[in-house]
């Protein structure tokens, strides 16, 4: 509890990110990593694998990589990235102290604090009966000049997207639950068509999203089942994977919270092929 008090104290982030609940989350996922780090790991791996081959599949050896929801990089092949590109940036809301730390030693790695989904202002106002509900906007991405962009990796990042903003508005404003999981869907189809056109720039783009939520009992048999992309769909299929989020005990007892994670290196083909 110290801990999560002190990193909640001292961690540099916009205002906004406190009040609606980004910082928490932010801290409540790398306590959570320092404790299921064994059985985080074959989804770490499995993410870092689809991202090398992004690596391959873009250009590679000049331009910019941008990492969206690079987090606590724990899935993310840094030395790779920093090796194939003059620059890599990694973009996310907040970037916690350790990650700091180890950019400190990446001559050619940036960090960029932004809000993807561009909503997060707005909602702290739509909440005080300022204004309507907002559009989701593609990112401001500050210094990321996309005419040098090679690759855009999206990082276990969509489906992260409404989690935020839905439990603001459900805190705050008197929206159903309806209207929030349909809000919660704009996001994901607003980053997803917005990846979709970098694609169409020429950009490599690689998209790792985790699509199903499923809490299973000890003899795993499924007890729920959440859609992570509130309705909507990805745009081509990918290599899939189970990733442990929280093991027995975690979140409920006697059941396991696991994902269904699909990884894409090259949104541009796995939408070609779907067609």
């Amino acid at each position: 509890m110290l801990i999560e008090l002190y990193q909640y104290l001292t961690t540099k982030c916009p205002p906004v990110a406190k009040r609606m609940g980004y910082l928490r989350e932010a801290i409540a996922i790398h306590r959570r990593y320092a404790r299921h780090r064994k059985t985080w790991e074959p989804h770490l791996e499995a993410t870092k694998k689809v991202i090398r081959e992004a690596i391959e599949a873009s250009s590679g050896g000049t331009g910019t990589a941008v990492v969206l929801g690079s987090g606590l990089l724990v899935d993310i092949p840094l030395d790779e990235l920093s090796d194939a590109f003059d620059r890599v940036e990694l973009v996310d809301l907040i970037h916690m102290k350790p990650v700091r730390w180890i950019v400190e030693h990446y001559p050619n790695v940036g960090l960029v604090e932004a809000d993807v989904t561009d909503v997060a202002g707005a909602l702290v106002r739509f909440a005080a009966g300022e204004g309507a509900l907002p559009v989701p906007q593609a990112p401001d991405l500050p210094g990321v000049d996309l005419d040098d962009v090679r690759l855009v990796v999206s990082a276990n990042l969509v489906s992260q997207l409404p989690l935020v903003p839905g439990g603001w508005l459900k805190r705050r404003t008197k929206l159903d639950d309806d209207a929030v999981y349909a809000f919660g869907g704009r996001l994901v189809r607003a980053h997803l068509d917005w990846l979709l056109g970098l694609a169409e720039r020429g950009i490599t783009v690689c998209l790792i999203a985790d699509v199903e939520r499923e809490f299973i009992d000890r003899d795993e048999n499924p007890v729920q089942t959440y859609d992570g992309l509130y309705g909507e769909r990805l745009p081509g299929r990918g290599h899939t994977w189970r990733w442990t989020v929280g093991p027995a005990g975690e979140v409920r007892s006697g059941i396991t919270l696991r994902n269904k994670v699909v990884g894409i290196p090259d949104l541009a083909k796995a939408a070609a092929a779907a067609k």
